[in-house]
């Protein structure tokens, strides 16, 4: 888990990643699910425009190793050096379409 926030709303600075804490999952646990132990951490979500799907405080488990988009749903974005975390939905006539 490191001691960084992603912003539901207006954005954080990207200021390093330190460790907080570590939590345990069984490895046949994350694999069933396609995931690398080596490349999911942990973050903390701060801002309510993700209201319904995450609240302000909520940790999230981030899959580090997936760089695009090819699905929906809600991942966490680097965008002008703050991470924001949002839904991502591709649109008819968008690119990739």
């Amino acid at each position: 888990m490191y001691d960084i926030e992603a912003a539901a709303g207006a954005g954080r600075s990207f200021e390093g990643e330190p460790i907080e804490t570590a939590l345990y999952f069984p490895s046949d646990q994350l694999a069933a699910q396609g995931l690398d132990p080596a490349q999911v951490v942990g973050i903390k979500v701060r801002g309510d425009s993700m209201d319904g799907t995450l609240a302000d405080g909520d940790w999230v488990l981030v899959d580090r190793s997936r760089r695009e988009v090819r699905t929906d749903g809600v991942f966490l974005l680097l965008m002008h050096g703050e991470r924001r975390i949002k839904r991502v939905q591709r649109v008819a006539g968008g690119p990739g379409c």
